[in-house]
């Protein structure tokens, strides 16, 4: 017995090591944005491997406030949400990894859970619902996206599609590229893809691209479920608590250093589907809640 307390006390000692102290970081916001936020955190908080020290920040918070929590709670990374987060996040003066998440705009060489649906999980969904669909045209700006159409890319290849990449320089160039992607595009066999990319208004450009995709047949899938319900076949959005708890497997991989840092699609996925457009398409795909989390018309 005598032998074993050591044993158990050091056991004991290394799983207390083991455990990670992060600070979660978010600007303070309006109630809609705030459910986001303690949804994702909540997807962080099922993790025993983290103790976590979460706190909001707004105009009169210092760079040396936040800097001064890491200190006192021993932070081994910060977990940054939404763009401000980001941008907040960046200012500090920091010797520890920075992970930040639930925004649009990913850098290379920065460690990031973007808002980007997955292209693997969005290509394979697409080719269940429409196999016929040989290439996918996409519209982006290099600045904005370029890490996320790399992925795209080689995703398309594995899966024998042909990505037909058309980049934007500002939004008055966007017009007339999507002009160009609906004269291209192939009756039954072309799918238009609209990624999060602030250089493409979507808003202003669906009424012309759902025309379109309704006289040509085309597919129109992108990250929004909203652009489901005026049209688009299907969206592929984030789940928010398991993205946290992505965003928390990414922090802990960069603190270990078994993840490079770089920007990563959000993986875990809800899905919405409009069932006329899949009518008019001839998709007869069972279309039901057990496959989608939103069918519209609702």
């Amino acid at each position: 017995m005598a032998m074993l307390f050591p044993l158990i006390l050091a056991q004991a000692n290394k799983q207390f090591e083991s455990v990670k102290n992060i600070l979660v970081i978010y600007p303070e916001s309006r109630p809609a944005y705030q459910s986001i936020y303690d949804t994702i955190i909540q997807g962080m908080q099922n993790n025993t491997q983290t103790t976590l020290t979460i706190t909001s920040f707004n105009n009169t918070t210092s760079s040396s406030d936040i800097e001064q929590l890491i200190t006192t709670t021993n932070a081994s990374a910060v977990i940054a949400l939404r763009q401000a987060g980001k941008l907040f996040a960046q200012q500090l003066n920091l010797d520890i990894p920075l992970i930040t998440g639930a925004h649009v705009l990913c850098e290379a060489g920065k460690a990031s859970v973007s808002l980007a649906a997955d292209p693997f999980i969005l290509f394979t969904r697409l080719k269940h619902l429409k196999p016929d669909v040989k290439t996918v045209y996409v519209v982006h700006n290099k600045q904005n996206t370029q890490w996320l159409i790399q992925d795209a890319v080689i995703t398309a290849n594995k899966l024998n599609l042909n990505l037909k990449v058309f980049v934007a320089d500002d939004i008055k160039k966007t017009s007339s590229l999507v002009t160009k992607v609906i004269d291209q595009a192939q009756e039954n066999t072309s799918a238009i893809w609209l990624p999060l990319d602030p250089v493409l208004p979507v808003k202003i450009l669906l009424p012309e691209l759902l025309r379109a995709a309704w006289n040509k047949n085309l597919v129109i899938f992108s990250n929004n479920p909203v652009d489901v319900r005026k049209g688009v076949l299907f969206a592929m959005y984030p789940d928010y608590e398991k993205m946290g708890t992505q965003l928390l497997d990414l922090a802990l991989a960069r603190i270990s250093g078994l993840k490079p840092s770089r920007p990563e699609p959000s993986r875990h996925l809800n899905s919405a589907v409009n069932s006329r457009t899949a009518m008019h398409l001839g998709i007869r795909t069972d279309l039901n809640k057990s496959n989608f989390n939103l069918i519209f018309p609702e």
